[in-house]
């Protein structure tokens, strides 16, 4: 009898250690097999490519500088023409009783082109040639043109006014030499001295006096 309680005694710790050892060998088939998954997971994550964001730098529109445009003065050397006196005067009548100083002709808006600081060569005056400065510049309600303009190189100012109208031009010039009026019809006309206007305009068959009212 004891031997028979020794021997299942003996037996039952037998298959008692071999389950046991069943478990733990269970056991570590699941952890082997969680650490395979757990390595597959790393090697697939490292094999897939890491998306790189790149940053795209936006371009601000660059601002245009402001160009600054500086007007360069004209000189208008080439505006009037001389034309003998005679052949103008089959043309075209001058004033009566005055002897013109010369004849000429001007090109077709010389005056009305004209700006401020502007140049205008007037055409040649007993021996001197006058360069003229652009003062101011005025649109007439007509539609002509008026520039006032100086003499350049005078230690004084002398004026000139000079108007261009559709087809009636004028020019009044005050130079150190005198004044001379140029009178012009559809570009062409005459340069009469001032003081020969003046003097024709004076009736010298009348007596001067003064004339009392009755």
């Amino acid at each position: 009898m004891k031997k028979f309680l020794l021997y299942f005694i003996l037996l039952a710790t037998i298959v008692s250690g071999y389950l046991m050892l069943g478990d733990n060998k269970k056991e570590k088939s699941i952890v082997k097999k969680d650490t395979n998954f757990t390595k597959k997971i790393v090697e697939v994550s490292k094999e897939k490519p890491v998306k790189v964001v790149q940053k795209r730098e936006v371009q601000k529109p660059q601002q245009k500088k402001a160009e600054v445009f500086v007007k360069k003065d004209v000189f208008v050397t080439d505006a009037f023409e001389d034309i003998e006196v005679k052949v103008l005067a089959s043309k075209m009548e001058h004033k009566k009783g005055v002897t013109p100083l010369l004849a000429f002709s001007m090109k077709k808006d010389s005056i009305k082109n004209l700006r401020v600081n502007d140049h205008l060569e007037l055409p040649e005056l007993e021996g001197t040639v006058y360069d003229l400065k652009a003062d101011s510049r005025t649109v007439n309600k007509n539609g002509s043109v008026t520039i006032k303009a100086s003499i350049e190189g005078e230690d004084r100012k002398y004026y000139t006014v000079l108007t261009e109208g559709e087809s009636a031009s004028f020019i009044t010039a005050y130079t150190p030499e005198g004044v001379y009026e140029f009178e012009m019809i559809n570009g062409s006309g005459y340069v009469y001295r001032a003081t020969d206007i003046n003097s024709a305009r004076i009736d010298y068959s009348h007596p001067d006096g003064i004339v009392v009212p009755r």
